[in-house]
């Protein structure tokens, strides 16, 4: 009769071990969200690229980069898009670069300039 409970009490342990860790790797893969965040001053916004539309955005400390503000594929919140050196932004990116396509005067047009990972969405100070 105490080999029993015992026994019992040990699965159950086992169960409700295994449970519990599997709920949290369940957890954890659902957090992994592809792409990453960024976050810093503007250093540079150049409003170039044809194809796609939208802008280079360079990104300083902490969290920064060369990221592509993609218009009508970025969502801006109150502030709106990166417009000027200075800036604060703070937002998440998608997870593949996406080239910056330039126009040029003569040759081949447009041509590669770059690019950056995809600003998905952000948050900008005013100034």
């Amino acid at each position: 009769m105490n080999g029993l409970k015992i026994s019992t009490t040990i699965s159950s342990l086992v169960l409700a071990l295994v449970l519990f860790f599997s709920g949290y790797v369940i957890y954890s893969e659902a957090q992994a969200i592809p792409g990453g965040g960024f976050g810093g001053r503007i250093l540079l916004a150049q409003p170039v690229c044809v194809s796609p539309v939208g802008s280079l955005v360079n990104i300083g400390l902490p969290k920064g980069g060369q990221f592509m503000y993609l218009a009508g594929g970025s969502y801006s919140y109150s502030a709106g898009p990166p417009r000027t050196p200075g800036q604060q932004m703070l937002g998440k990116t998608g997870p593949a670069v996406v080239p910056c396509m330039i126009p040029c005067p003569a040759g081949v047009c447009p041509h590669p300039q770059g690019g950056g990972l995809p600003i998905l969405f952000h948050g900008s100070s005013l100034i």
